[in-house]
């Protein structure tokens, strides 16, 4: 193993051991208020980030304001401690959350959101940080955002300006997104190839291919769902088990049970089929979506545990406090809704 990897994995393991137990987290779930919830955080790495949160906003919303800041600084904290070639694979990990704010800019710009508002939702962790991101939310239009990340000569600039004439037609921000998330992933696999080649190359690929076929069954499956034609343009080329092709023939199926089946000899198959009651319970996709997400996460980890001195370790951590948070801000908003504990835990990822 590179002394890069020695470095980096010594550093991550420090920081994977702050993440929170289970049984902190059922005594989360268990609080009888918000702020109940709030004081079991207090010797954890979250107090310093909830307490920076709630002076800029009151109650459930500075909470989130707070665990937001903390999972920013979580991510880019591994970007600072990655060398060598794991920085580079850092960072193609990371390119998703570049990719999620500059999609929430263009959304809040489309709406007329004012710049506060818009960075009250960035998680500022890979090439754009807060400075970048703040010039972005302050202009005055989507195009305006186009043109600045020009000026930031952002290789994201690019796709979009491709596509914005079709925003200026329309008022859609689909095809913008699909161009970033399109541009994203081919970069991100060219960009990895570019490594020598490793078992830790082979990890990251390994990911990112996965995610794509996430995105891409997620999609299939709301378009079936909605009767919508099956485009190709959707979808994202470069998926590690399903193709577009495959996906065009499962969308011919007409249904999201079949296509659910029809999966079956992927390894999306069986986490789909323990979501298939509660799909046909609520007609929600979202059930499907989350399984999926949970899958990833789950890979993540089995990487760790077969790997412990390899890259792995990274990309577990790195799934593993994006999961943290998400569960923890389910939670915050459950005990802020009344929500009993076992309802609550029905939407943890990976729970």
């Amino acid at each position: 193993m590179p002394t890069f990897y020695a470095y980096t994995n010594s550093r991550i393991r420090t920081m994977r051991s702050e993440l929170l137990s289970s049984t902190l987290l059922d005594q989360l779930m268990e609080a009888k208020d918000v702020m109940s919830a709030v004081s079991l955080l207090q010797s954890s790495d979250y107090r310093a980030d909830i307490e920076e949160g709630l002076l800029h906003h009151s109650g459930i919303d500075g909470v989130e304001d707070g665990l937001r800041r903390n999972l920013s600084r979580s991510l880019r904290k591994v970007r600072i401690v990655a060398l060598g070639d794991a920085k580079i694979l850092v960072d193609l990990l990371l390119g998703v959350w570049d990719v999620q704010n500059l999609k929430t800019v263009m959304r809040g710009r489309r709406v007329g959101a004012t710049t506060k508002e818009i960075m009250d939702d960035m998680i500022p962790a890979a090439t754009l940080d807060e400075d970048d991101l703040e010039q972005l939310a302050s202009q005055p239009d989507v195009r305006g955002v186009v043109d600045m990340l020009a000026t930031l000569g952002n290789p994201y600039a690019a796709p979009l300006t491709d596509a914005v004439s079709e925003y200026h037609r329309n008022q859609d921000l689909a095809p913008m997104e699909i161009a970033l998330d399109r541009f994203y992933n081919e970069y991100a696999l060219r960009r990895s190839s570019s490594v020598p080649d490793s078992r830790d190359v082979r990890m990251v690929r390994g990911i990112l291919k996965q995610r794509i076929d996430m995105t891409n069954i997620t999609t299939l499956l709301k378009l079936t769902e909605a009767r919508v034609d099956f485009v190709a343009d959707l979808y994202l080329e470069g998926g590690k088990e399903v193709s577009i092709e495959r996906l065009a023939q499962l969308h011919e199926l007409g249904d999201v049970g079949e296509i659910i089946s029809a999966l079956r000899d992927t390894s999306y198959g069986a986490i789909l089929e323990e979501e298939r009651e509660a799909f046909k319970a609520t007609g929600r996709i979202h059930h499907l979506e989350r399984a999926l997400e949970s899958e990833v996460f789950r890979a993540a980890s089995r990487l760790f545990i077969a790997n412990p001195l390899s890259i792995a370790i990274t990309i577990g951590y790195l799934w593993s406090k994006h999961n943290e948070v998400v569960n923890l801000r389910v939670i915050m908003r459950g005990l802020h809704a009344g929500l009993d504990k076992h309802d609550i835990k029905e939407d943890l990822l990976v729970a």
